[in-house]
């Protein structure tokens, strides 16, 4: 009988008490037949057990039992793990319930000393561009087949971390998942397992967050289309303000969508846990698809496994297509060129577009007033209108105040003192807007520095009620930004005192063929 080897021969090769190589023989074990008869023999396996200490970094294993009379092939397992561990700021707290981080107190720019999971897009990005992690993959020999670098490298100084928390913050924060819960706004459930373009990568995962990327000063930053005020998202303020005193020629340049071309049915893709396969939402502005034909867009999302942040990305996209649809590029002198950013909210106050004056520099400034220039070509607005003034201070920041009354020689008298010692800049460009008759908002895209010193600016209209339009189903607020945009009274036709009639039939000769012709005279509108 052949004798089962298991157990024997475990002492590695070479090594004393090993007996390497094995030869297997088979021997008749009785004379039970003749000449015609014939004992079949079958080897089944020999195998060669390797018993050494190995390291598996990065590895997980499961071991699950089933019974073969329930299960006629190996079942399909599938598992939801808690993925890498990344660095987390000092003030946070995981979630474990659905990965989110909790913070409490100020961020100082640190980090914890232990790594944590998280859901939370920003830090996946952080960990993304900080780390560097070899992966080895070795073969049943143990012999290295492929060595793969994770991660980017990137020196945390090179990294603007305060802008990774702004936008983790507004990440975290929980919204209404759609089916009578709360979940967190962003949150990222992807497995990188192959070697992929970093940039385009790192583009997929701010697409997650509504964000994009951008180097500037030396450190690589990110921008997110996000409320300035996270708990009062639909309150409005300027970074920085425009009007035709403070852009090179005073002009302003404007471009649009048309509206028979914007996107009003969107279906966005996201990866359904509960299915383990894509699934699609879709969104519609039924108004528009009624008005102009269904014109339909296909998003497809990168690690989204929630239906509720996948309806909302689509609904972020519709208002984006339908309402977002100018935009307007300038150039600006060094001043206001060298401090803007990408992503800040800009207030332009163009005379040739809302056909009046609401915008100049200011030509002095104690703690309540203002001296502005050409007041004479400013319309200012009525004190019962709710009139505003926006400015720069010395700081670099731009103040609002409310205005309370007007003086002679351009005084505006503000509601609220300005701060001794942060007083609006001799000029600075200002902005005035009234309850009727607001400024332009618009969020900055692109910055370009030209060679003869100034910057060309690129921006895109901004409604501040976006936000709660998304998540909340508000209706956007309307902005009267015109002074003509009210509707005037009908022209009057009257026929003339000696008889001639305003409308008039008239045969004329076009290409010597009789035609008739409608001929209207009637008064101005003043």
């Amino acid at each position: 009988d052949l004798r089962e080897l298991s157990g024997y021969n475990t002492a590695t090769s070479g090594a004393s008490g090993s007996f390497f190589p094995i030869v297997v023989s088979a021997e008749r074990g009785n004379d039970v037949g003749d000449e015609n008869t014939f004992n079949t023999m079958r080897l089944g396996e020999i195998r060669q057990i390797i018993r050494e200490p190995n390291n598996y970094p990065n590895i997980a294993y499961s071991a699950l039992r089933f019974s073969s009379e329930l299960f006629q092939n190996t079942p399909a397992r599938f598992f939801r793990v808690r993925g890498k561990l990344v660095k987390i700021p000092h003030n946070a707290t995981v979630d474990l319930t659905n990965g989110r981080l909790i913070y409490s107190g100020t961020f100082n720019g640190t980090f914890k000393t232990d790594k944590a999971w998280t859901s939370d897009p920003a830090w996946v990005l952080y960990d993304l561009l900080v780390t560097q992690e070899d992966r080895i993959t070795r073969d049943s020999n143990n012999n290295i087949t492929d060595n793969q670098q994770y991660g980017c490298d990137i020196p945390e100084s090179e990294l603007d971390v305060q802008t990774f928390y702004g936008v983790s913050t507004y990440c975290s924060a929980l919204v209404d998942d759609g089916n009578g819960g709360q979940e967190p706004r962003f949150s990222i459930n992807v497995n990188i397992n192959n070697r992929r373009d970093a940039m385009a990568l790192i583009k997929d995962i701010c697409s997650v967050m509504r964000a994009i990327p951008y180097y500037e000063e030396g450190e690589i930053k990110i921008a997110q289309d996000a409320p300035k005020d996270h708990d009062n998202p639909s309150a409005l303020s300027f970074d920085y303000v425009f009007n035709n005193a403070n852009v090179v020629n005073g002009e302003f340049v404007y471009s649009g969508t048309s509206s028979k071309t914007r996107f009003n049915v969107i279906n966005v893709s996201y990866f359904d846990l509960s299915t383990q396969e894509i699934d699609y939402v879709t969104v519609e502005d039924s108004t528009a698809k009624a008005n102009y034909g269904t014109q339909t867009k296909t998003i497809n999302t990168f690690g989204t496994t929630s239906r509720g942040q996948a309806q909302r990305v689509g609904k972020w996209f519709l208002q984006t297509q339908q309402n977002q649809t100018e935009s307007v590029v300038f150039e600006t002198n060094i001043a206001a060129g060298s401090v803007l950013r990408i992503g800040q909210i800009i207030g332009i106050a163009d005379r040739v577009k809302s056909s009046t004056r609401r915008g100049g520099l200011v030509k002095a400034a104690t703690v309540s007033q203002i001296t502005l220039d050409n007041s004479g070509a400013t319309n200012l607005p009525d004190i019962s209108d709710n009139p505003e003034i926006s400015c720069l201070l010395s700081d670099g920041s731009v103040a609002t105040k409310s205005i309370s009354s007007y003086s002679g020689g351009g005084l505006v008298n503000v509601s609220s003192n300005f701060s001794s010692d942060n007083l609006p800049v001799v000029n600075s460009p200002f902005i005035l807007e009234s309850g009727d008759l607001k400024v332009q908002a618009f969020r900055v895209t692109n910055i370009k520095e030209n060679a003869k010193k100034t910057f060309t600016i690129a921006a895109v209209n901004f409604n501040e009620g976006k936000y709660a339009a998304v998540e909340d189903g508000e209706q956007l607020p309307a902005k009267n930004i015109n002074i003509i945009t009210s509707l005037l009274p009908s022209p009057q036709i009257i026929d003339g005192s000696d008889g001639t009639k305003a409308i008039q039939e008239i045969i004329v000769l076009n290409n010597n063929r009789p035609v008739p012709k409608l001929f209207i005279d009637w008064q101005s509108v003043e």
